[in-house]
């Protein structure tokens, strides 16, 4: 056996020396309590008849003073991460396979407050998407957009082709009589059928709107509009199926209202023939 590396007097003046292999019994020389190193394991002497790495002078039954050592050293016990989360300053160690759920927290998104886990956001779907297929009444009326189609709103007297129509020449008027469903709510469009002529197609066609519409038990001009400055364009539509836009005069739309509606041309080139009325409209 050899001594190797320093021999020291620990903190409480007994010994600290480091041997290269444990020999028959541990050195006489060093007082009892002194402190051997062997093999990277620190021993106390506490018999000088025994070997160094015998259980009379192990560790595991006489721990050595506190004195630098290795960590991997068999001194140390098995729960090194909570010895270590002590000794250790701002530690918080924990074993790398552990799991790591995120930190519970609330929803801030102001869209979500009150909600529970089966509601969500709006957003655009189609009705056969809806779980609930039984209440198509009600419900469906507020979704469905209609249409409606006055085909005898004006005073017909020129046919084309196969068409009934009211032929109105470039300085003409003519005015049509309608009606708002019952079970109207609100409007989407609102369009006068017309087929332009050669002489009227083309852009910035001059055609003043007039309108007078009540319910049944009113003034028969509870509402009366005007639209004197649109101008239409019917670019290409010469013989063509259009529609001209009429909603400038009609803006305060009830169920049940009857409609009275002038148009009145302003030199547009050439004659318009109408055949209708046509409201979209949403119940």
């Amino acid at each position: 056996m050899a001594i190797i590396g320093s021999v020291d007097l620990g903190g409480n003046g007994l010994l600290v020396l480091e041997v290269d292999s444990d020999p028959a019994v541990t050195p006489v020389d060093a007082p009892m309590g002194s402190m051997i190193i062997y093999n990277g394991i620190w021993y106390r002497k506490t018999d000088n008849g025994a070997s160094v790495n015998s259980a009379a002078n192990s560790d595991a039954a006489n721990p050595p003073a506190a004195g630098p050592h290795a960590l991997g050293g068999a001194t140390h016990t098995a729960d090194t991460l909570a010895n270590l989360n002590l000794k250790i300053s701002d530690a918080n160690l924990d074993d790398s396979g552990a799991s790591r759920p995120p930190t519970a927290h609330g929803h801030t998104h102001a869209s979500t407050t009150g909600q529970g886990p089966n509601d969500h956001h709006a957003q655009s779907h189609t009705i056969a998407s809806h779980s609930d297929t039984t209440a198509t009444g009600a419900q469906l009326n507020g979704l469905v957009t209609n249409v409606v189609v006055n085909t005898n709103a004006f005073n017909y007297g020129f046919v084309l082709g196969d068409y009934n129509t009211q032929g109105v020449g470039p300085t003409g008027a003519t005015n049509a009589t309608f009606f708002v469903p019952g079970n109207f709510a609100s409007l989407v469009s609102l369009s006068a059928i017309i087929i332009p002529s050669a002489g009227a197609a083309g852009a910035g066609k001059d055609i003043d709107l007039f309108s007078d519409y009540a319910s049944v038990g009113e003034a028969s001009n509870t509402h009366d509009e005007s639209d004197t400055t649109s101008t239409f364009d019917l670019t290409g539509l010469s013989g063509v199926m259009s529609l001209m836009d009429i909603s400038s005069v009609f803006t305060s739309l009830s169920a049940g209202d009857i409609c009275g509606l002038l148009i009145d041309h302003n030199a547009v080139g050439g004659p318009i023939r109408y055949l209708g009325i046509r409201m979209v409209y949403n119940a």
